[in-house]
C-alpha cells in the first residue's frame, strides 16, 4: 500500500465529456524520443506521496 489509507472510491454514472476508456501507452515517447521511465508507477507514486507527506500534514 502506498499511502496507508483504506480509501474506498465512490463510482457514479459517467458525465458528459468523461473519458470512457483510457489506456496508458508510452510507446510513442519511446519510439519518437527515446524516452523510457526511470521509476515504476508504484515507486513514483510512493516517492510523490512521501514528499507531500513531509510538506503537508496528510
Amino acid at each position: 500500500m502506498i499511502c496507508e489509507s483504506s480509501f474506498n472510491p465512490a463510482y457514479e454514472a459517467a458525465r458528459t465529456g468523461d473519458i470512457v476508456h483510457s489506456r496508458l501507452d508510452n510507446r510513442a515517447a519511446l519510439n519518437d524520443l527515446g524516452w523510457s521511465p526511470i521509476f515504476t508507477l508504484r515507486d513514483g507514486l510512493g516517492a510523490t506521496f512521501a514528499y507531500y507527506k513531509t510538506q503537508y500534514q496528510v
